[in-house]
């Protein structure tokens, strides 16, 4: 499954596609957040981006979520608008 992020904490907001195996993908958003952060890694996936980072957003599954020192924060698009 691919998983667009929003690169902004250290991109100008380029999006990075972040191939998530199927069978790490368990409908349970905390953990799917996770597994996105964790398949967005260069370790995992060597792309000519930086990794996944705190402030980065991920879009999943017609949501924003805000990559967040600890953990995710979904973002309304109010939130979004004035992040940006």
């Amino acid at each position: 499954m691919i998983v667009e992020v929003e690169m902004l904490a250290f991109g100008k907001g380029e999006i990075r596609p972040v191939d998530v195996p199927e069978d790490q993908i368990t409908n349970i958003l905390e953990d799917d957040l996770e597994m996105i952060f964790r398949y967005g890694q260069n370790d995992f996936q060597n792309l000519p981006f930086p990794s996944v980072s705190a402030g980065d957003i991920i879009h999943y599954k017609n949501q924003r979520h805000l990559v967040a020192g600890v953990g995710f924060k979904q973002m309304g698009e109010d939130e979004y608008k004035n992040y940006l």
